[in-house]
Parts: C-alpha cells; sequence; structure tokens
C-alpha cells in the first residue's frame, strides 16, 4: 500500500551525540500526528495557512450534517501514523485515497472526477515553534 507522508529532519542533531535523539523523535512524530489530525478536524487549511477549496455544490448535497472537509467516516483523520528513528520523525497516511486528496488531481471512473488539493501533510509555523519548545525542553532536562 502507499504510504503519503510528512517528515522532519533535525538539522546537525548527529552534533548531540552521545545524547538519545530516539525518545525526542518518537515525541515529536506523536506532535505531527496530533498536528496533522487538528489540521483535518479542526482547522481546515493547509500548512501553508491556505484555507482549502470547498465542497462542489453538487458534491456538498450529498454530505450529512456531521460531514466536513477531510471528514466522512472519520478514516483519514484516524490512519494518520507516526514513526521515527534517532533522526527523522515523520507522519503520514496509508489509506489509498489519502494522496489525492493531499494533492489533488484526477479519480472516478474513467478520471471524470477532479478533486481539487486540500493538502493536510506537512509543517506549519506553528507546528515548527511547538517543535522547537519540545526540542529546547528535551536537551535542557537532558
Amino acid at each position: 500500500m502507499l504510504d503519503i507522508k510528512a517528515t522532519i529532519e533535525i538539522a546537525g542533531i548527529e552534533a548531540l551525540n552521545p545524547v538519545d535523539t530516539a525518545p525526542l523523535m518518537e515525541v515529536i512524530s506523536q506532535l505531527l500526528v496530533s498536528q496533522t489530525q487538528n489540521r483535518i478536524a479542526t482547522e481546515k487549511r493547509s500548512p501553508l495557512g491556505e484555507e482549502w477549496h470547498p465542497w462542489s455544490p453538487s458534491y456538498a448535497k450529498t454530505r450529512k450534517s456531521n460531514h466536513s472537509l477531510l471528514i466522512g467516516t472519520g478514516l483519514l483523520h484516524r490512519s494518520i501514523y507516526g514513526q521515527s528513528t534517532e533522526r527523522e520523525a515523520v507522519a503520514g497516511s496509508n489509506i489509498i485515497y489519502a494522496r489525492i486528496h493531499q494533492e489533488g488531481g484526477k479519480t472516478g471512473r474513467n478520471h471524470a472526477a477532479t478533486i481539487p488539493a486540500r493538502p493536510y501533510l506537512g509543517i506549519s509555523d506553528d507546528n515548527k515553534e511547538e517543535i522547537r519548545s519540545v526540542v529546547l525542553d528535551y536537551l535542557r532536562y537532558r
């Protein structure tokens, strides 16, 4: 199954040797998951702050009151996972339609439908500040 991911690598992290950075990167990966899920559930904006395209009028008619952009069954939201190594942290999804929502494109029978990009993976300026704070706290208390 294809994965789509956002990855963060901290430049110069190897200079922290002999500090064990694996726990730090695990915390950052879980923070990336939380940030991504928040973007899907409430922010409805790309990591760059761009508002997502609304549904087309015809598609909006098929949605129920508890549906919102990228939230229908909740599968995309629940599928966001985190992984980490000593040098990187990753958040992504492996569900089949994750990429089309991230990047946009043609889909459906004979590629008749066009879905606009609604980027949910990535790191916003606010996300960077949260991550920076986590890194500084980790180093301060090591």
